[in-house]
């Protein structure tokens, strides 16, 4: 496995095996560019780290933390982010790029970016 260390976080380079089927939470994806500034709403119950956000054209997405400087409401982001997730099939195999708060930004075998939950995948 490569890593390459990052602003922000460290980025793996490793492939990873899907090994429980999951479905995109979202037909949509918010994209922001370091920099954006976001209203930022309520944090994930059930993921902690998560935060709801809505960009300048209100579109809507949970945020990692990290990728945030809060300040009364309003978030900085920090480095570009975009909220794409994969449907995924058990089997299939991705590479993954890094990983925040529990999920893991990957490609897939076509090329395609999107986060997968770390609890559905195990590395080769």
């Amino acid at each position: 496995m490569r890593a390459i260390a990052c602003l922000l976080e460290v980025i793996l380079m490793a492939k990873i095996r899907v090994t429980k089927k999951h479905e995109a939470s979202f037909p949509y994806s918010m994209r922001v560019k370091a920099g954006d500034v976001v209203a930022v709403g309520e944090e994930d119950e059930d993921m902690p780290g998560w935060l709801w956000c809505t960009d300048g054209e209100g579109v809507s997405a949970w945020v990692p933390d990290k990728y945030l400087q809060i300040e009364d409401g309003e978030g900085r982001i920090l480095q570009d982010y975009d909220s794409t997730e994969h449907t995924v099939n058990v089997g299939e195999v991705l590479e993954s790029i890094k990983e925040a708060n529990g999920w893991i930004w990957c490609a897939d075998s076509e090329g395609n970016l999107g986060w997968v939950p770390v609890d559905k995948v195990e590395e080769l």
